[in-house]
């Protein structure tokens, strides 16, 4: 049975797996629970927004972020130069962790 994204279920597992079990962008682990045809918790199904075609699982934070970011390739690479510029919090962290 094919559900929204023209995704079966068995696809959709298949994904995840390919994906090793994690978000696609970020690789934090993704719960295993999968609930696609009703609601699904603890991760986004990923599509382009004009041609619904599917591009992968996210944690919810990665496809808020790809959302804010309004899936502009252009705005997420000015942000990231705007990070190596100013500096990021893992940046700082890995900072710190080398002058322990």
């Amino acid at each position: 049975m094919k559900y929204k994204y023209d995704l079966t279920v068995k696809e959709l597992n298949d994904a995840l797996e390919a994906q090793n079990g994690n978000c696609a962008i970020c690789e934090e682990v993704l719960p295993d629970l999968l609930v696609y045809n009703n609601r699904r918790r603890g991760y986004a199904i990923d599509h382009n927004h004009e041609t619904g075609k599917f591009r992968g699982i996210l944690c919810l934070k990665c496809n808020s972020m790809l959302g804010m970011a309004r899936d502009s390739q252009i705005l997420l690479e000015k942000a990231s130069a705007y990070l190596k510029e100013k500096g990021s919090y893992h940046n700082a962290a890995a900072a710190r962790s080398k002058g322990k």
